[in-house]
């Protein structure tokens, strides 16, 4: 990975002594997948058909955080587990128990969405806005999938990770300070979200390596 060297040098550690390569790719997984959450990028959609008496379905593998649910076009409320447990108590002994009809909340638990009321059809359609886990880089000559004006904060969180490991807290304070201004400060409006997932190819004219 171009980047790794790039990151050594800047760290300080051209040889990989302290830092080697799984280190910097964990980092910028971490790193992509935090810039995705707070900037709203790689904003997918997802639909299922809903099935009759049946009011759990499973959030899709890639998600990052989810957005918005809507049943049948209409937003549902969210509500937490222990609302959840207010309006629903028997929610777990199904719709024999406490009956069918029109979902108009839901709440998230291990990675599923629960419907309430459950449905009382099977020609509905359960549609999830979501943001989606940037595609991985797994390997030295991966490319990170997040548009180039954010490479330089991956840069910054990389190094405030290894600032950290080097017991270096002021350091490492600087970086995660420059990464969520950075980040924060970053335009997004040039940059289209993909709802594909792209190959994670070698790019030799990586413009980033300096970032």
């Amino acid at each position: 990975m171009i980047f790794s060297l790039a990151f050594s040098v800047s760290f300080g550690d051209e040889s990989g002594a302290q830092i080697d390569s799984a280190d910097v790719i964990r980092w910028v997984n971490d790193a992509q997948a935090e810039i995705a959450r707070q900037k709203q990028l790689l904003q997918v959609t997802a639909s299922v058909t809903v099935t009759l008496n049946t009011g759990q379905y499973a959030t899709p593998v890639n998600i990052l955080h989810l957005r918005s649910v809507r049943y049948d076009g209409n937003v549902l409320t969210p509500v937490s587990l222990p609302e959840a447990e207010q309006i629903a108590p028997s929610y777990d002994a199904g719709s024999a128990v406490i009956g069918n009809g029109v979902p108009t909340s839901y709440w998230v638990w291990g990675g599923f969405i629960n419907l309430y009321p459950i449905p009382n059809n099977s020609v509905s359609t359960l549609k999830m806005y979501y943001t989606r886990i940037p595609a991985q880089v797994t390997a030295v000559g991966d490319t990170p999938e997040l548009p180039v004006q954010y490479h330089p904060r991956i840069v910054e969180y990389c190094l405030a990770q290894a600032y950290e490991l080097d017991n270096n807290p002021q350091q490492q304070t600087l970086k995660m300070g420059q990464f969520a201004t950075g980040v924060g400060q970053t335009d997004t409006d040039m940059w289209q979200p993909r709802n594909t997932y792209p190959m994670v190819t070698v790019m030799v004219d990586d413009t980033w390596m300096g970032g």
